[in-house]
């Protein structure tokens, strides 16, 4: 890795421009934007290709990054508490009618749950899920406001507890004035791929001959072991043939010594 640009760095906290990759191993083109800070003994590390720190400043990268565990949940949602991973029926149209249905409940469950955090002054996170489903139903037969209920009563019950989402804390940055990018900053170097292993490599000339010769001298071992085997056939008995032929089809490339013992 090699540092262009430094927007900010002081300590463990660094937010600049970078080259991944070595001089002489595989590198790409163009340059990223590296982002490192450490937060209570832990180092956080994030790469962006946003590289005006302007547009997307340190906290909102490492905000976006927690936000990738939301598709988690959502799958969390549909498949356990709404039962989406056992199927009902292998009709397309009886699986059309329960995913979509299965779509429909997650979102108005998602309303329900965004408005109790609203009126509670919490975080939607902080409302259980899996409570708000399993005593939902149950709370509207007893209570007519059953939503008045979970506002009012939710941390007793268990409805609003702290979430085990991890909040990321970043430096407090405001206020600090970052490096300029200078103008005549080149952004792009020679870049070296890795070879695509789905795809048959370039091999040098050396290597090429050298592979054709294994090539050649296993196509002459092949045919030097068929050769022995028709002599030691004309020679033995015709007791002996298949358990010859049985031997040749494993290639057990032997000496005739040992060919004929075998036998």
């Amino acid at each position: 890795m090699r540092v262009l640009h430094c927007f900010y760095e002081q300590g463990e906290t660094f937010d600049g421009l970078v080259f991944l990759g070595t001089q002489k191993g595989p590198r790409p083109k163009h340059a990223v934007r590296l982002v490192r800070f450490a937060m209570h003994g832990v180092l956080h590390t994030y790469i962006s290709n946003v590289l005006d720190p302007h547009q997307l400043c340190m906290h909102d990268i490492a905000q976006l990054y927690a936000r990738r565990w939301d598709i988690e949940c959502a799958f969390l949602l549909l498949k356990k508490h709404l039962g989406l991973a056992l199927f009902w029926s292998a009709k397309p149209h009886v699986l059309l009618q329960q995913v979509w249905g299965t779509l429909i409940i997650a979102q108005m469950l998602q309303v329900l749950r965004l408005q109790i955090a609203v009126e509670a002054k919490q975080d939607p996170y902080d409302v259980s899920m899996g409570l708000l489903i399993e005593y939902l139903p149950t709370l509207s037969d007893y209570h007519q406001d059953a939503l008045g209920v979970l506002v009012t009563r939710g941390k007793d019950l268990g409805f609003l507890r702290p979430s085990s989402r991890i909040r990321i804390q970043t430096p407090d940055l405001t206020g600090i004035v970052l490096v300029p990018l200078p103008a005549d900053l080149i952004l792009e170097q020679v870049p070296n791929y890795p070879p695509d292993p789905g795809k048959d490599r370039k091999r040098s000339p050396k290597k090429r001959k050298k592979k054709q010769a294994s090539g050649h001298q296993k196509r002459i071992q092949r045919l030097a072991h068929q050769h022995l085997i028709a002599q030691v056939l004309v020679r033995l008995p015709h007791r002996g043939v298949p358990r010859l032929l049985q031997a040749s089809s494993r290639r057990e490339v032997l000496p005739p010594l040992i060919l004929i013992r075998h036998l």
